[in-house]
């Protein structure tokens, strides 16, 4: 055991993780550990550290499940998860949906009403904002817009293009998107959110655009809290054996409540300050050295 409080979130000073560290207590019992994407597996090259690939597959040798937690689409990771052999209970659309990413099987979902969409659809049109709305299997957006063509770089697939009316009287929409430029257009943003009731709202930024903010709407049921607490219960086990990694506002919830959270070197203030660990940036394959010093090496 750890010697953790196991129901207690991670309390310690944020400490950095150097390729010289040697962490007291390493390598530590977990059970799973759950990756965000952008930023955090993948950088602005679009590629995964060899390092970071090396490190999960050895992790997964030990048994434990890795999983994504992530805003993106279920849908759009087919390719990374393939990558890294992913195959643990996983949390996508921002916590309205986990999966079973090798069966397919969905263990929880949380959908979003029609009144919460109507009102988005009336902000977007009231503003010229660009919106998605996301089901399980596809998204969906009412015209090719500059934001479009950048997003489709991430959902590894184009939208379907049709009236976001009929989408939502035809579908189970389960995520929506709004994009924006960081500066006066994300303050706006942020500000039209804020006065939509009944909606959890998580920001994060493209790996490859970080001049674009990403702003993932969900059913306020749909909280990332509480995809949280749904994996512990698909894993039966407590906070204190479970790792996580991120590098976004949106990824403060799972590294502030895992007993191991990670912040990469690359990530904003906010994430860093809920981690744990902080380790070197995306690119240099910082996710792989949390992982030696942590969960395989031994302490000399």
């Amino acid at each position: 055991m750890t010697g953790i409080d196991d129901n207690a979130p991670a309390a310690l000073a944020s400490k950095t993780i150097h390729d010289n560290s040697i962490v007291e207590g390493a390598p530590f019992p977990i059970v799973a550990a759950f990756f965000d994407i952008d930023g955090t597996l993948v950088g602005p090259s679009h590629f995964i550290a060899p390092r970071t690939k090396d490190a999960i597959s050895k992790l997964k040798a030990l048994g434990v499940s890795v999983g994504f937690a992530t805003g993106r689409a279920s849908f759009a990771t087919a390719e990374l998860r393939q990558e890294l052999g992913i195959s643990g209970p996983s949390m996508f659309f921002a916590g309205s949906l986990i999966q079973n990413p090798s069966t397919g099987q969905t263990l929880y979902r949380v959908e979003m009403s029609n009144d919460t969409l109507r009102r988005l659809i009336d902000v977007a049109t009231t503003y010229k904002s660009h919106l998605e709305f996301y089901t399980e299997t596809d998204f969906f957006a009412e015209r090719i817009t500059e934001e479009l063509t950048i997003h489709q770089q991430y959902c590894a697939r184009p939208a379907r293009i049709s009236p976001l009316h009929q989408v939502m009287r035809e579908e189970l929409v389960i995520k929506a998107v709004m994009m924006a430029r960081v500066g006066e257009s994300e303050a706006q943003l942020r500000s039209l959110l804020a006065s939509i009731p009944g909606i959890t709202v998580t920001y994060s930024y493209g790996a490859a655009h970080d001049d674009i903010v990403f702003a993932n709407i969900v059913d306020m049921r749909a909280t990332r809290e509480a995809a949280f607490s749904e994996l512990l219960k698909i894993h039966q086990c407590s906070p204190a054996m479970v790792a996580t990694f991120g590098d976004s506002e949106a990824d403060q919830v799972f590294l502030r409540r895992a007993r191991f959270g990670v912040a990469t070197g690359n990530a904003i203030q906010v994430a860093k300050e809920a981690a744990s660990y902080i380790t070197s940036p995306v690119e240099k394959g910082g996710v792989g050295l949390a992982i030696e010093k942590l969960f395989l090496a031994r302490a000399g």
